[in-house]
């Protein structure tokens, strides 16, 4: 979970970015190779061209005889070990490969032969563990291929666009599984994740691009963008991005299709971040408090098997826009410290996760992820509500036991960013601003042992997109266990919102009769989002079909997935022993 785009060869301004962000914990996550830059920069000192013979393939007689980069290699080890994965993502063919007179400009590459493009990614690869050392573990078949600008059949009329874009990831996969067996190759890759375009024809395209690449892909792959605007000036009519509902909205759309259809691949999220600059001091906020409200979702997440938050410490190719570091009058690059503080706050996150609640105080939009490392618990806390918190911190334990709290603070208040370190006492009231997310670190006197441990485990519906405005019964497999705690996330969307509750029924027993969806229905937007209703686990059938009944009265909108979350009772050996080879740090 911790990595960002950050360089992974030899390249000096590229590796001074790197070596400053390893210092905070954050690796390389994942890259991205445009095959067209091999006509104009070559590989291993050669460049490639067409083949004279062979009008629209590569002459692939530069792959042969080349030799080890044993500087960038050993480099290579010395940060990051052997073992290290990380995850790269093709694009932009070369011109000579291009698919001709399309309506939109072909300027990235969609290839017009699938099977010579998969040839040439798979000799792409061989070429870097040969000069290299290594190559990606993961491999997206071409980036953002959803959009037109990536894809241009998108653009072409009485073509089956997403068709054949999934014929092209079987075929890329089939190629470089055949050469590469070892190598995980997935996409869509996905830009712009609004499913719910056009009542949710997105989706539509996107479910059965996964039916269609089931037996070809190891992955599916998607990015997380949010706009340059600020909750505090929106409040519940905020819509632009995902953090208010709509990431889980989107993952649970496609994980609950994934298990009815019996493909359960891990996601990917290539990219994460938000569309905007780092330049001005407000533009720097919004970035690195968007990376931070991502990284505590994902961490709720066990799906996503590896993310890479939007942060690039050196763009050495775009100098006027600086991000870790920028450019100085005489080409120097400059630290820009303020640019560290969201790493910072992370930094010392480690440990066994235990579990953290909200509490029931009827606020939405507050996340929280907990571990503990030793002596010392850590706590992050994000606040996506339009307004400030106070903290009351209940660890469940005699305050007597407790050596010291602290708060690492990191807010935007009157116009500048703060980072501060306070320092606390068992009851105080923690502050937390406006889209902060603060870290706090709790030391105790003595390594108090486990008493128990619970296994999360998430099952999902047997139907997804079912339309309001009339009862509907939905059919859940809760598995045998011993259950110490259960809830339902229930999605919903809607253009505008809702007016009306929701009312949710298990197994023929009212579980709640008005809980409420939207708190200022009437925006001209989407509004797509999730609850949690706690369900007694007395009221489940374990091993059996449960009935799930998620009304509301108000058409025009969809129950997008019902999950229901089960805990089970493990013991505390089990659940060290999962953390020792969890995907957790």
């Amino acid at each position: 979970y911790w990595r960002i785009p950050s360089h992974i060869g030899k390249h000096p301004e590229g590796l001074k970015g790197t070596l400053e962000t390893l210092k905070y914990g954050f690796y390389p996550g994942r890259s991205i190779l445009k095959l067209d830059t091999l006509t104009r920069w070559g590989i291993g000192g050669r460049t490639l061209r067409e083949d004279p013979r062979h009008r629209g393939k590569p002459d692939y007689s530069i792959f042969k005889g080349l030799s080890r980069d044993e500087e960038r290699w050993n480099l290579y080890l010395k940060l990051f070990g052997r073992d290290f994965q990380y995850a790269s993502c093709f694009d932009n063919w070369p011109a000579f490969m291009a698919l001709q007179n399309t309506r939109l400009p072909n300027t990235r590459g969609t290839p017009a032969d699938y099977a010579e493009a998969a040839k040439l990614a798979a000799y792409v690869i061989q070429a870097q563990k040969e000069i290299q050392g290594h190559t990606a573990h993961w491999w997206e078949v071409k980036n953002e291929s959803t959009i037109s600008s990536e894809w241009v059949l998108h653009g072409e009329p009485g073509v089956d666009s997403w068709l054949e874009l999934a014929k092209f990831h079987n075929t890329m996969a089939d190629v470089i599984h055949r050469y590469h067996p070892e190598i995980k190759v997935g996409g869509p890759t996905s830009a712009w994740m609004a499913l719910h375009f056009r009542d949710f024809e997105l989706a539509r395209k996107q479910l059965r691009f996964m039916d269609r690449t089931k037996d070809h892909l190891d992955f599916y792959s998607h990015h997380f963008y949010e706009g340059k605007k600020l909750i505090l000036s929106s409040g519940e009519r905020y819509w632009q991005g995902y953090l208010l509902g709509r990431l889980e909205g989107c993952l649970d759309l496609l994980r609950n299709h994934m298990v009815l259809t019996n493909n359960v691949k891990p996601f990917i999220i290539s990219e994460t971040g938000t569309l905007c600059d780092f330049t001005s001091e407000l533009n720097l906020w919004i970035n690195s408090k968007n990376l931070s409200s991502y990284l505590i979702r994902y961490l709720e997440r066990p799906d996503v098997r590896l993310i890479s938050l939007w942060f690039i410490p050196v763009p050495w190719w775009n100098k006027e826009s600086p991000i870790l570091f920028e450019y100085t009058a005489d080409n120097q690059l400059r630290l820009r410290p303020k640019a560290t503080w969201w790493m910072k706050l992370w930094k010392d996150f480690r440990g066994v996760r235990i579990g953290a609640e909200p509490g029931d105080n009827g606020l939405r939009h507050v996340h929280l992820h907990a571990a503990r490392d030793g002596k010392v618990i850590y706590l992050a806390v994000n606040n996506l509500n339009p307004f400030r918190l106070a903290l009351n911190l209940d660890f469940g334990i005699d305050p007597a036991l407790i050596r010291s709290i602290s708060q690492t603070r990191f807010y935007f208040d009157r116009g500048k960013m703060h980072f501060e370190i306070l320092s606390h006492r068992p009851g105080d009231k923690l502050p937390v601003a406006v889209e902060e997310t603060t870290m706090i670190r709790i030391e105790l006197k003595d390594e108090l042992p486990f008493t128990g441990a619970v296994n999360e485990v998430t099952v999902y519906g047997d139907r997804t997109l079912i339309p309001t405005g009339r009862p509907e019964d939905v059919h859940i497999m809760v598995p045998r266990g011993d259950l110490e705690y259960a809830y339902l996330r229930i999605c919903a969307s809607r253009e505008g919102g809702f007016t009306a509750p929701l009312r949710v029924l298990v197994n023929g027993k009212v579980l709640a009769e008005k809980a409420v969806l939207t708190l200022q229905p009437g925006k001209k937007d989407n509004w797509w989002s999730w609850v949690k209703i706690p369900v007694p686990p007395t009221l489940l059938r374990d091993g059996k079909s449960n009935t799930i009944r998620a009304e509301i009265k108000e058409e025009g909108g969809y129950i997008t997935t019902v999950a229901l979350v089960g805990a089970y009772r493990k013991s505390p050996d089990w659940a060290l022993e999962q953390s020792q080879t969890g995907m957790h740090k």
